[in-house]
C-alpha cells in the first residue's frame, strides 16, 4: 500500500514538474484525462509568484520601514520628554509644598513660643499680685 501511494506521489510531483519543463505534452496529457483547467491554475499560481517575487520592492520595503522605526523612535523620545517635564515639574511642585510645609511648622512653632513665653509672662505679672494679696489676707 505504501508502495502505491509512494508511485502515485512520485507521478504527481512529475507531472506538475513537466507542466514547466514540457507544457505542451502536459496539456495534451490533462487533455486525454478530461482535466484541463489544472494545468492553466498551476501555471497561474507559478506567474503570480513569479510576479510577486521579480516586483517585490526590496529597497522601498526596507525604506518604509526603516522610516516607521525613525518615527516610532521619535515618538517614543517625544513621550519620554514628556514625561521627563512632567516629573520635574512634579519635583518642583513637591519641593515648593515641602517649603511650604516648613515655613508653616516654623511659623507655628514661632507662635507656640511666643504664646508660652506670653503665658510666663503673665504669669509672672499675675504671680506676685497673687503674692501680694496673699500677704493681705493673711495679715
Amino acid at each position: 500500500m505504501k508502495k502505491i501511494i509512494l508511485i502515485i506521489l512520485i507521478i504527481i510531483v512529475c507531472y506538475i514538474l513537466s507542466i514547466f519543463a514540457f507544457p505542451i505534452k502536459s496539456d495534451f496529457i490533462w487533455e486525454k484525462i478530461w482535466l484541463i483547467n489544472f494545468n492553466q491554475e498551476v501555471r497561474k499560481i507559478r506567474d503570480d509568484f513569479n510576479d510577486f517575487i521579480t516586483n517585490f520592492d526590496l529597497i522601498w520595503k526596507y525604506k518604509n520601514t526603516k522610516n516607521q522605526a525613525v518615527d516610532i523612535k521619535n515618538d517614543i523620545e517625544n513621550q519620554i520628554q514628556d514625561t521627563k517635564n512632567k516629573i520635574e515639574e512634579v519635583q518642583k511642585q513637591v519641593d515648593e509644598t515641602q517649603k511650604a510645609i516648613e515655613d508653616t511648622t516654623n511659623s507655628i512653632n514661632n507662635s507656640v513660643d511666643k504664646l508660652n513665653n506670653l503665658k510666663n509672662s503673665v504669669w509672672d505679672v499675675i504671680t506676685p499680685i497673687d503674692n501680694s494679696n496673699s500677704w493681705n489676707i493673711n495679715k
